[in-house]
């Protein structure tokens, strides 16, 4: 996915050589609904794409792809859509659950943070949601470690420099 000049859809992947350079690009696929500002998550062996905006259309599903041998990717299956569709989110696999961190549908900044278990067969469950964080954003980075998630930077309405930790 991504934007050069209209919306993507299309999936690229290069090996990482133990000297750390990238090989050559090779075509994985495309997934539905071209968009950017998605992300992507990775879990046990899938790929997660989920969120994003294509000229106003904004999208909340989030769809999977089981990686082969190689690198390349199966056929995509669209899963249970987290609540309100928004694109600028970040994402990030912890502890058994899919977690969707904020985001911004073209008036409303998320402050959200919603979160599914993932089921062995790399589907998810229902989504729900827990605290908020104190200042919506969207294209920001969050992650988690040692049982922190961390929010860090991003835009809600100007550009923001904090750091939140829960």
């Amino acid at each position: 996915g991504g934007n050069s000049g209209s919306a993507r859809n299309d999936v690229q992947y290069a090996a990482i050589n133990t000297d750390g350079t990238i090989g050559s690009w090779s075509s994985g696929g495309t997934f539905t609904n071209a968009r950017y500002g998605h992300d992507a998550t990775i879990n046990n062996g899938y790929l997660y794409i989920m969120a994003g905006n294509n000229s106003g259309t904004y999208y909340s599903d989030v769809q999977v792809a089981q990686i082969q041998g190689g690198g390349s990717l199966g056929s995509w299956t669209t899963l249970v859509p987290f609540n309100n569709p928004r694109y600028g989110i970040d994402s990030f696999a912890y502890n058994g659950y899919l977690y969707v961190v904020g985001g911004y549908n073209g008036s409303t900044y998320y402050n959200d943070v919603q979160y599914a278990p993932f089921a062995p067969n790399g589907h998810i469950g229902q989504w729900q949601r827990t605290t908020d964080f104190t200042t919506a954003r969207y294209v920001h980075t969050a992650l988690a470690h040692n049982g922190y998630m961390y929010i860090l930077g991003g835009n809600g309405g100007s550009y923001l420099n904090n750091v939140y930790y829960s």
